[in-house]
């Protein structure tokens, strides 16, 4: 098996990034099941890897992904230093299936697949259903057209990480059903798991960017903070938007409620979620959201947007709450009855927890895919 990283960011991933985590646990869950994986990344440690996974290292300095143009750069160069370093082993490597991830680096394997079969995971949505906006939106649409759209045409199966994204590709793309897979992502339940108090305060973590919706966030919370004076909202992470937000808190008045910081090491962030009464995820457009799965695995009462792969693991009144998308009232009233009301916290929470435990483990995602390598190799054979 030889799996190909995006390129973006290196493995283990010190920030939120859900395909780079995907890819790290999804790796070691799969030399877990006796799968000699060969994995080409960028990689800071090769210590974090199970031994049963052989790594093929590149490096390259990443540009700083605080603006937009940041994260272009960062997906062209990396990709192309994946797609460089593939062509470097693949003849050397002895694997059954390619398994490829991310967008250029997909789209330019899928062109030269070399006569082994090649299965792609789809981590997004489509940009023509997210709610993506300006330059983004427009770079997103011919990153799309031009890149996944075709690649998904070419692989012998692809995987989608949500009902939306499967809908998507069977429906819209018309890729036959035989040949795509909804397989979600998963969450270590081990290491996410809740604190015995909890702590009054409400956290996001994610990429500050538009799509996120932190600003419709500040909004609500603005509407509620002064009902409850000892809650405070902790944001992690970094991106584009975060001086425009930090201005934000100040038209608003709550600036002294809000903690901004930064990506933060994984011991810290596992802290961070074990301790907070609500955790809020309110994007204009997801995959599967891991920091969703990692806030419920922690035990915190979630309120989420109704986009894609949120709903398939968010159901309201029982896992989590939903609200619509950009609805600053909703959202405000969903935290509301939060704070509210404890009992409704720990009943969510509990089924958020028993949730993941039993549908989103790593092992049961592990287990998925190499059902779906058998498919993909019993359909070469024939």
């Amino acid at each position: 098996m030889l799996i190909v990283n995006t390129g973006v960011l290196p493995l283990p991933p010190e920030t939120a990034a859900g395909a780079e985590y995907h890819i790290y646990y999804l790796a070691n869950h799969l030399a877990n099941h006796g799968v000699e994986v060969h994995l080409i990344s960028d990689v800071r440690s090769e210590n974090a890897f199970h031994p049963r996974v052989k790594v093929y290292n590149f490096r390259f300095r990443h540009p700083p992904l605080r603006r937009f143009t940041g994260w272009l750069l960062t997906h062209a160069i990396g990709g192309f230093h994946s797609f460089i370093k593939y062509l470097e082993v693949v003849h050397g490597v002895e694997s059954d299936i390619i398994h490829i991830h991310g967008r250029l680096t997909a789209r330019l394997i899928s062109k030269f697949k070399l006569r082994k079969p090649v299965v792609y995971t789809l981590h997004d949505q489509s940009p023509f259903t997210g709610a993506f906006r300006g330059l983004e939106r427009l770079v997103r649409m011919m990153a799309y057209l031009t890149q996944e759209y075709r690649t998904v045409r070419r692989v012998d199966h692809v995987i989608a990480v949500s009902r939306r994204v499967y809908r998507e590709l069977v429906e819209w793309m018309k890729i036959p059903e035989e040949r795509v897979s909804r397989i979600p992502n998963g969450v270590d339940k081990e290491f996410f798991k809740p604190s015995k108090t909890k702590k009054p305060y409400v956290l996001f973590v994610g990429r500050l960017t538009k799509r996120k919706g932190v600003d419709v966030l500040l909004r609500s919370f603005a509407g509620i903070a002064n009902t409850f004076r000892e809650v405070r909202l902790i944001i992690v992470g970094e991106g584009e938007e975060k001086e425009r937000l930090i201005e934000l808190t100040k038209r608003l008045g709550i600036h002294n409620r809000v903690a901004f910081l930064m990506n933060i090491p994984r011991h810290m962030l596992q802290r961070l979620y074990a301790d907070a009464s609500i955790f809020v995820l309110p994007s204009r457009g997801e995959g599967l959201p891991l920091s969703l799965l990692e806030a419920m695995a922690s035990g915190c009462a979630v309120v989420a947007t109704k986009v894609s792969g949120v709903v398939d693991v968010v159901k309201h009144g029982y896992t989590g709450l939903l609200v619509e998308l950009d609805n600053m009232e909703q959202l405000a009233q969903a935290l509301e009855q939060l704070l509210s009301d404890p009992n409704l916290r720990k009943k969510l929470s509990i089924n958020a927890r028993k949730l993941v435990e039993n549908e989103y483990s790593w092992n049961r995602v592990a287990k998925k895919t190499i059902e779906v390598y058998k498919k993909v190799l019993e359909g070469v054979q024939k």
